[in-house]
């Protein structure tokens, strides 16, 4: 586990291998012999696959991995002698060629695999200013994020190996890469989306559910990428989401059908784009020639939709789409006296990131398990004795800007199952926030009625599409203010904050 965190490395679970490959056989059916690279195979999950399957003849597949450990396991399941495999940075080639031995294709048909994320950067590899160099003179997506030299040392080496995987493939190429969400979902990388907007089409993206990655002890909230390099037009994006809890295994071949049909409905129309007018979210509109029903396509335990080409930058991830979503939204703004929760924000903050150093005594520590929650998952509270956690009184762990006052309402912003959960400061200890509580003051109206508006459907609905990822998930400042607020009648808003007041002083 160790060697995973630093390396990143996290290894793919078999459906997962299959469903990227009948997703590129679907689009490419008449494809023969593929010329097939996964440049940061691993074990070679990708490529043994494809032998046992025959997908292409063991001469045009390839394969290249940096860690000589993971590098020696192709004896022991033979793809060392089946398969072109390296030994060698597949990230840099600039300044690390690949052995010509046997000669190495300038570009791929298909390009697939698993590249590390999450948790390796630049800074753990022995070569570090060697591979700066190469990544300044060979990688132009660094470029976009805004800063005229980024800090490679933390720079996101998953956002280098999607410009490597579209170097490697050819001009009308696919490429088939499992990415972190948050590459699909955040804000700061939405840079990322719109160099690959410029340069590929997205066909298809798959959320790959919370657990698919859990027998490696990783948390890593993971999709299938697939996208072609241009020149080729742009199109819908098929894109599909577990809303079970189901594994990924007994739903490859249904999904699969589904996107094989489409894709085949859409290659054989007259017309250049077949598929229906998209609704709103992205979904297609359920009075078209092309029967979805409800907006999405029934395909349990999928939820399936089509979605336009989005704007560059526009986020990718299939769940932000989901029909449920955009029907809370159209009903909310149907409401009168209906306001963006940042027009409410006096002012908000979360606690000292970083480490923390704890103290006997001093200021109270909040974190999200001092918020009180009833056997039904109702958050009545704040208890301030329960977890007891201490920091020293104006260190780094206290800044005075988070520093509680009576009233202040409390959200959680990261974490499984906890991400949203409100509750109002209603003691006169001295306490601080964790990195992971904002801190929010209210104008015009009580913080309880917030608390208690945030947890009914029509706010844990937006709460949930805004929230995004790499492993827990959060939501930020600014999608938090973007939560749409009805303001209902005083006298409602005042008989809700009662309530909530009564129910902080239920003993649990």
């Amino acid at each position: 586990m160790r060697r995973e965190r630093v390396l990143g490395q996290y290894f793919t679970p078999e459906p997962v291998v299959e469903l990227c490959y009948r997703m590129l056989h679907a689009l490419n059916p008449n494809a023969s012999n593929s010329s097939i690279m996964d440049p940061a195979c691993g074990g070679g999950a990708f490529l043994a696959y494809a032998l046992e399957h025959n997908i292409t003849s063991p001469d045009r597949l390839f394969g290249i991995e940096k860690d000589p450990e993971v590098a020696a396991t192709w004896v022991r399941t033979g793809l060392k002698d089946r398969a072109n495999m390296f030994v060698a940075d597949g990230l840099c080639p600039a300044n690390r060629p690949i052995p010509p031995s046997p000669p190495l294709p300038i570009a791929f048909d298909w390009v697939v695999g698993n590249p590390p994320f999450g948790t390796r950067n630049l800074k753990s590899d022995p070569d570090f200013e060697e591979t700066i160099r190469a990544v300044q003179q060979s990688f132009t997506i660094w470029r976009r994020d805004g800063r005229r030299s980024p800090d490679f040392a933390s720079y996101p080496v998953e956002v280098l190996f999607l410009e490597r995987f579209w170097q490697l493939a050819k001009p009308g190429g696919y490429v088939g890469i499992i990415i972190p969400d948050g590459i699909l979902a955040n804000a700061r990388l939405s840079y990322v989306r719109e160099w690959l907007s410029d340069r590929a089409s997205v066909r298809v993206v798959v959320s790959l559910p919370q657990h698919t990655f859990s027998a490696g002890g990783a948390s890593a909230k993971a999709s299938l990428l697939i996208f072609q390099r241009k020149p080729v037009p742009a199109g819908r994006i098929f894109t599909a989401d577990l809303e079970s809890p189901a594994p990924v295994k007994g739903g490859v071949k249904h999904l699969v059908a589904l996107f094989a049909d489409l894709v085949s409905a859409e290659r054989d129309s007259p017309h250049p784009n077949p598929l229906p007018p998209a609704g709103e979210g992205g979904s297609p509109a359920s009075d078209s020639a092309f029967p979805i029903p409800h907006s999405a396509v029934d395909c349990p335990p999928w939820g399936v939709y089509l979605m336009e080409p989005q704007e560059p930058g526009g986020r990718l991830d299939p769940a932000y789409y989901h029909p449920k979503y955009s029907e809370n939204l159209r009903a909310l703004r149907n409401l009168p006296n209906v306001v963006e929760f940042g027009e409410l924000i006096e002012f908000t903050t979360y606690g000292q990131v970083g480490t923390r150093v704890f103290a006997r005594s001093g200021v109270r520590l909040l974190t999200p398990a001092n918020l009180k929650t009833t056997d039904g998952g109702l958050v009545i509270g704040v208890d301030v004795y329960r977890p007891e956690r201490f920091v020293a009184p104006g260190s780094r762990n206290d800044p005075a800007r988070s520093r509680l006052r009576r009233g202040d309402l409390l959200l959680s912003n990261s974490g499984v199952g906890c991400i949203g959960r409100p509750a109002v400061f209603l003691s006169d200890e001295v306490c601080n926030i964790s990195q992971h509580i904002n801190l929010i003051r209210v104008k015009g109206v009580q913080p309880e009625y917030i608390a208690v508006y945030l947890q009914t459907r029509f706010a844990r609905l937006q709460i949930e599409r805004e929230k995004c990822g790499v492993g827990p998930s959060g939501i930020n400042f600014d999608r938090i203010k973007s939560l749409l607020i009805p303001i209902l009648q005083a006298d409602i808003r005042e008989s809700a904050a009662r309530e909530y007041l009564r129910l902080t002083r239920m003993p649990m």
